[in-house]
């Protein structure tokens, strides 16, 4: 009986042990890998969580494409240079047409004169001027601008003669069509006081004008002002420069790095200054304006006499060309004074003295432009 109550006992204890075995078992799981791209961050701001793998990625895109966005390209220069002296800036009607089949087309397109536009605006104060007419088009990959008239522009003021028979150009009834090009221009100096401001003067005679267009005393001009005729603060090629040819010569882009500078108009830039009682104490500051007899004197600007000369555009000789030329060499004005009615002029021989205001003359004209931005 002993036997048997033991051997109920064993077998009991070996039931509890199998039990026991299979329940730890049961609770026990296979630990598996952590894969990184499972390790996630914890939204701080209410957004679905990310991988730190991809958000640094997405932090790394996001600021490329913030450069890529805030990063502006560098504009080009609106002028080119040519060489340490010379450099292309703005454009104006310079060549004159001459090919056959070219000038078929544009008087052909444009022979209505009605649509011309009449020189009023442009030639301030010229009498008769809707008898010069011109428009600007674009033909192909160039500008031109038609230049009509009915009789030749005088050479003075009150005067019906003209200069353009001598020329080549008709005295009456004459279109003609001319090339927009690039302006040349001489670099002189800089200004001395800005190694990135630089004064610069056509290198060919690009226009011509008078200098006034009422003999002595002038009241028309700048509110009316009055005022000598060869007053440069009160002219009319003054007024002429700083509206008209500046407007149609630059573009807005070119306008923003021209300067407006100090014009001195003292005796210290006069033929003669030493006698000479027509400076003036007017402080005016423009973009553009023409140089004084101190300037062709300074060596700076121009070595010798011979740096003078100048060559007149096609566009310079239908204007009127000037009062004086020898062979392709032309006068052009500067700002000095010489007399109530007189101002100095550079001749086709290089020599400077003073003529007429009334007189139609070679133009010039000189800027100061600051390359800083381009």
């Amino acid at each position: 009986m002993k036997k048997i109550i033991t051997l109920i006992v064993c077998v009991l204890s070996l039931i509890l042990t199998l039990g026991c075995t299979k329940k730890t078992n049961s609770n026990t799981t296979t630990k598996k890998p952590v894969e990184s791209s499972s390790i996630t961050i914890k939204p701080t701001n209410g957004s679905s969580s990310t991988t730190k793998k991809n958000e640094t990625t997405k932090a790394l895109v996001d600021t490329t494409k913030k450069e890529e966005t805030t990063t502006t390209k560098k504009s080009e220069p609106v002028y080119k240079v040519i060489d340490e002296t010379h450099l292309l800036f703005g454009s104006y009607p310079q060549s004159l047409v001459e090919d056959d089949s070219l000038l078929s087309t544009l008087n052909s397109k444009y022979s209505n004169k009605n649509e011309w536009t009449s020189f009023e605006d442009y030639w301030y104060g010229v009498e008769e001027v809707d008898t010069y007419k011109y428009i600007d088009v674009v033909e192909g990959d160039n500008k031109y601008r038609g230049f009509t008239y009915e009789y030749a522009r005088p050479y003075c003021v009150g005067d019906d003669s003209s200069y353009l028979k001598d020329y080549g150009y008709a005295e009456e009834n004459g279109t003609y069509w001319f090339k927009w090009e690039p302006i040349k221009w001489i670099i002189l100096n800089n200004s001395g006081n800005n190694k990135d401001d630089y004064l610069l003067v056509s290198e060919l005679i690009i226009d011509a004008q008078n200098y006034e267009l009422n003999d002595g005393k002038n009241t028309y001009a700048h509110g009316g002002d009055t005022g000598y005729a060869s007053d440069y603060a009160l002219s009319y090629i003054r007024n002429w420069l700083i509206t008209s040819f500046y407007n149609t010569a630059f573009t807005e882009a070119e306008k923003e790095i021209i300067l407006a500078k100090t014009v001195n108009l003292t005796k210290l830039t006069l033929n003669n200054p030493d006698t000479n009682q027509f400076g003036s104490n007017e402080v005016i500051k423009d973009k553009v304006f023409l140089l004084s007899y101190a300037d062709i004197n300074n060596t700076h600007y121009f070595e010798t006499s011979d740096d003078l000369f100048d060559e007149a555009t096609d566009y310079t000789l239908v204007n009127g060309g000037s009062y004086y030329s020898e062979g392709s060499y032309h006068c052009y004005w500067l700002r000095s004074p010489e007399s109530e009615d007189t101002v100095t002029i550079v001749d086709a021989y290089s020599y400077a003295y003073g003529v007429n205001t009334l007189l139609i003359n070679g133009v010039r004209p000189a800027i100061y432009i600051d390359i800083t931005n381009n």
